[in-house]
């Protein structure tokens, strides 16, 4: 899955040679790929003195590992190899095939092993940047009686979604809100709906629907104040 730590592809694999304890290479084809964003690697350095290397071609991603070392050596490096996706928005979902084949030191290549990956794609949530971005979710503001107000974001705050540029809701909540406490916004720099009501238990919400853009949003977001005209 998507954002999931990498996967272990051959940590239960068993390797024999009924003629020869030692082996001189093996091979881990895997198909399907987006070669861009996915690899097959090991956390581990291989056994002295075998040599690894890759190659991509296409959709194909190919990890040989070559030297003369005993069956267990090469059995014990395969359970160590990892899949590796590394993008939050991956283009191409669907199976990946891992074809593993071993030769022994007489050159004897074994029947290929395969491994299916099935990589499902996840909805990141979109992120709030009430300190513009990557400067925190959250901001602090101070507000004096007799002030017109003060916003609830700094200038440069955003929402971000690495999958979506659209957004259909927000919520902006002011909770322990006294009845002269609300929260304005500017109403006519969007077309989106937005209401805002105090709830029984002291919170001023408003909720703000409609399909626009991340930018609209954004905009919105950062044109919301706090105000409380009271003396009191």
């Amino acid at each position: 899955m998507e954002n999931s730590p990498p996967l272990l592809i051959a940590n239960d694999v068993s390797l024999s040679d009924s003629d020869s304890g030692m082996l001189s290479r093996a091979l881990v084809l895997m198909t399907g790929a987006d070669t861009t964003v996915e690899n097959v690697s090991s956390a581990s350095p291989p056994p002295f003195p075998a040599v690894v290397s890759g190659s991509v071609n296409g959709s194909a991603f190919e990890l040989l590992v070559e030297g003369n070392l005993t069956v267990m050596m090469y059995q014990d490096f395969l359970r160590s190899l990892t899949f590796t996706h590394t993008t939050d928005n991956p283009p191409d979902q669907g199976e990946r095939t891992l074809r593993i084949t071993v030769a022994d030191s007489q050159g004897a290549v074994s029947l290929p092993a395969l491994k299916t990956i099935i990589l499902v794609a996840e909805n990141d949530l979109p992120i709030v940047y009430l300190n513009g971005r990557g400067l925190g979710i959250n901001y602090t503001g101070s507000f004096t009686e007799g002030d017109a107000g003060v916003g609830i974001a700094v200038d440069s705050a955003v929402i971000l979604d690495l999958e979506n540029d659209q957004l259909v809701s927000m919520t902006v909540s002011l909770t322990n809100a006294l009845d002269s406490e609300v929260l304005v916004w500017n109403r006519s720099a969007t077309h989106l709906g937005a209401a805002g009501s105090l709830t029984a238990d002291g919170m001023f919400i408003v909720n703000v629907t409609g399909k626009a853009s991340v930018t609209e949003y954004s905009s919105l977001l950062r044109s919301f104040r706090y105000t409380n005209p009271s003396q009191s």
